[in-house]
């Protein structure tokens, strides 16, 4: 290969050397810092990863971030968190069935805060749209009430919907609400439940809560409905 005398030769797999004030920038910084030193320290911490998208450009800790942690995590023993780092106890999620007194069974998804909390308030969804495909993309909301706010969560399939047992027959019968009287009753009687109860929804899982509100079973203690209406006869959506 012949080249002009002017014009250097540069192999292909060869790059230039780069200006002289560019190797000194260089090795400027590869040389730590006090600051480098500092955020080394912060990422030496088993949650410094799920802060660092969260944290300011200069690498300090925002005042007051949650680090959601595994139930099975001692994090007096076994994380070291930042400065303004909380750490959120992760709840679990269990799949059960409640027995009726007709000997259908329906089925539950519960989720329950962490254990060391202790029993806690129960918030009840009650709907007749398949919790488990049709209407799963709604978890995302019952963590948040599990994990930041220490509420147990159960989403029930009414009776002969989704994985429930039995035959549905129409909107809002005599059964449903003589089910969910004993729904209440199983919740009220777990573990991990202070008896206290709670019933919300939109729409339908609001008209049951106004409905069951009106036979005032003794575990029920609070109702939110949304888009709902105790009279269905002029004001049903």
């Amino acid at each position: 290969m012949t080249l002009p005398p002017d014009e250097p030769f540069i192999p292909e797999a060869q790059e230039p050397e780069p200006p002289e004030h560019a190797t000194e920038s260089a090795a400027y910084d590869a040389e730590p810092s006090e600051h480098d030193a500092g955020l080394a320290a912060l990422d030496a911490a088993e949650s410094a990863e799920m802060v660092a998208e969260g944290a300011p450009a200069d690498g300090a800790v925002p005042a007051a971030v949650d680090v959601a942690v595994p139930a099975d995590v001692d994090v007096a023993a076994d994380v070291d968190l930042p400065v303004g780092v909380t750490a959120v106890l992760e709840g679990t999620k269990v799949d059960a069935w409640v027995p009726m007194s007709d000997g259908v069974f329906l089925a539950i998804t519960l989720y329950l805060p962490h254990e060391s909390v202790g029993p806690q308030p129960c918030v009840l969804e009650a709907l007749p749209y398949r919790k488990d495909d049709m209407t799963s993309s709604y978890r995302p909301e019952y963590v948040r009430l599990r994990d930041d706010h220490h509420y147990a969560v159960a989403r029930l399939d009414l009776r002969g919907t989704g994985s429930s047992g039995g035959r549905a027959t129409d909107e809002y019968p005599a059964q449903e609400q003589r089910d969910l009287a004993e729904v209440l009753t199983w919740l009220a009687a777990q573990p991990w439940c202070d008896a206290n109860i709670g019933m919300y929804g939109t729409s339908y899982s609001g008209f049951n809560s106004l409905q069951m509100a009106c036979e005032r079973p003794p575990e029920l203690k609070a109702v939110i409905a949304i888009y709902a209406t105790d009279d269905r006869f002029t004001d049903d959506v």
